[in-house]
């Protein structure tokens, strides 16, 4: 159990950490040669305030015409977004609170994940009188701390992004992220990662200070099972039109691009004045992109970015 000090370093690190990414702009700190991210990040198309339900809004996805399907932390309730009204259009119960992260639509199937790592599959979401709920416990566990979840259609796996420790077994990873696939077809998790983050890579490219290191390392030492904070995924999403895969991270304030193999596309340094809690993250069938903030110190927004 933390003690009361310990808890109080923590804090006050998490807000040094906060200020070391305090002012900077969204800039690009990598790109693999012959790639450019195609958003323009720090020119946002739209911005969209949510009401206060929807204040710890924690994933997303595309749903149907101008509508996203959203959920958030401690509610077993999936909300329906209009972002052209601006308003959330519908609710559907699914679940008793829970500690609930992400959201994602195959083939008219709700998928969404706890930070446990179970997954609950829901048919039939639409439909209110005949709602279908089933839940798939994994092998992923809170320590795991899953937080982000995703569709290759390539693989028919759900692609899940792990925030805390990599692995499933007792093997180490402190400097390392993962991320598991779930295989639709079978209703298995796939107990070998389908890719594994090294965060010396990312820091190698993104000029990482001795001041934030020394910050990192302080907050890692009194949260273990987190490992290296120094990138901790919060949603993950494939791009619909050439299968990258993109990770953004609150905690760290990144947007990295993997490939299909796993390789380190583009790493972005997200402006904290438009990125204030980025947690959820997906695409439309046009490939615009949707990044939601919760509403840390005002309203829990849903940027729109459109494809250039």
């Amino acid at each position: 159990m933390k003690t009361a000090l310990s808890i109080l370093i923590i804090l006050v690190m998490a807000e040094f950490q906060t200020a070391c990414n305090r002012q900077k702009p969204t800039t690009v700190l990598f790109e693999n040669k012959g790639y450019h991210i195609p958003y323009q990040l720090q020119k946002p198309e739209k911005v969209i305030e949510l009401p206060n339900e929807l204040n710890e809004i924690s994933g997303l996805d595309f749903y149907e015409n101008n509508q996203l399907a959203c959920i958030q932390d401690e509610k077993g309730m999936i909300y329906i977004v209009d972002i052209a009204r601006q308003k959330v259009v519908r609710k559907i119960k699914f679940e008793k609170k829970g500690d609930y992260e992400g959201i994602e639509i195959v083939d008219h199937i709700a998928w969404v994940l706890k930070s446990n790592g179970n997954l609950f599959r829901i048919k039939d979401f639409d439909d209110t009188d005949n709602i279908n709920v089933k839940i798939y416990k994994t092998s992923l566990s809170k320590r795991n701390n899953a937080e982000g979840i995703g569709y290759s259609r390539k693989n028919d796996r759900l692609l899940i992004a792990c925030k805390g420790y990599p692995y499933i077994n007792k093997k180490k990873g402190k400097h390392k992220k993962a991320v598991y696939g779930f295989d639709i077809h079978n209703k298995e998790l796939r107990e070998i990662p389908e890719f594994i983050i090294n965060l010396d890579s990312i820091k190698k490219n993104i000029n990482y200070s001795r001041m934030a290191q020394t910050s990192d390392e302080l907050l890692s030492f009194f949260n273990p099972d987190e490992g290296d904070v120094s990138f901790q995924p919060s949603g993950i999403a494939v791009h619909p039109q050439n299968g990258n895969i993109y990770l953004i991270a609150s905690v760290g304030k990144l947007l990295v691009v993997l490939n299909e193999k796993g390789a380190i596309q583009s790493i972005i340094r997200l402006d904290n004045s438009v990125f204030k809690q980025p947690e959820g993250i997906c695409f439309d069938k046009k490939g615009n992109l949707f990044i939601s903030n919760e509403g840390k110190t005002g309203k829990a927004t849903i940027i729109k970015f459109s494809k250039i």
